[in-house]
């Protein structure tokens, strides 16, 4: 018995032996366009590097009431309180990913396409 155990030890010991190997380490390939550090970038001149935009808000509304300026995806940008029949004018900073913004105002919800800079939206 004693020379079967010795004999699966040292199988398993000459298994583990005989399965390390070394890992080869390539060197890496440098693409020779590709830039290697910030200084080496070049961009085209017309490429905007601003992540968000300014617009200029104006809302009118017939209710003393709370107005939320939010994204679809449920991101609150504004929310102040607006007086009947007075103009509520802010100015905005959204993320330039995002194409509309929904304007909720008195149990009303509705969404607002950001394709200029001025945007003027009244409540009926």
């Amino acid at each position: 018995m004693k020379k079967i155990n010795l004999l699966i030890v040292l199988l398993v010991g000459v298994m583990m032996i005989t399965s390390c190997q070394k890992e080869e380490i390539q060197a890496p390939v440098v693409d020779a366009k590709k830039p290697q550090n910030m200084n080496e970038l070049v961009a085209s001149p017309t490429f905007n590097w601003k992540t968000t935009k300014k617009y200029q808000i104006t809302i009118t509304g017939n209710f003393n009431d709370v107005i939320t300026i939010k994204s679809k995806s449920g991101i609150v940008f504004h929310k102040g309180f607006m007086k009947s029949g007075t103009s509520y004018k802010l100015n905005l900073t959204i993320p330039t990913s995002e194409k509309s913004i929904q304007l909720i105002y008195h149990g009303q919800d509705e969404e607002c396409a950001l394709t200029q800079a001025a945007i003027t939206y009244s409540f009926n």
